[in-house]
């Protein structure tokens, strides 16, 4: 999952596929982002449910510096972007 979190507004989120790439949405029927400075955060941490109808927890693979203590800004503008970051686990 991808969040920009922007400096005043509501969070936009994005699902990423097999490949990393990812759409966001700003509310249900309004898909991109509002402009300005965003705070991203990116996470593999889920939930998953099981056969039984348990629901379990899947683990963030991601370290922190992603998602919980992010350091990852962006200036979203009008029109489309393509933001893309190289994460690595160290």
């Amino acid at each position: 999952t991808v969040e920009f979190t922007p400096d005043e507004g509501s969070t936009s989120y994005g699902i990423t596929n097999s490949k990393g790439r990812y759409a966001l949405q700003y509310l249900p029927d309004r898909p991109g982002a509002v402009t300005g400075h965003h705070t991203v955060r990116i996470t593999t941490y889920d939930w998953r449910t099981t056969k039984d109808g348990n629901k379990i927890e899947v683990p963030e693979r991601l370290p922190l510096r992603y998602n919980q203590d992010s350091t990852l800004r962006v200036d979203v503008t009008s029109g489309s972007q393509t933001l893309d970051w190289e994460l690595t686990s160290q």
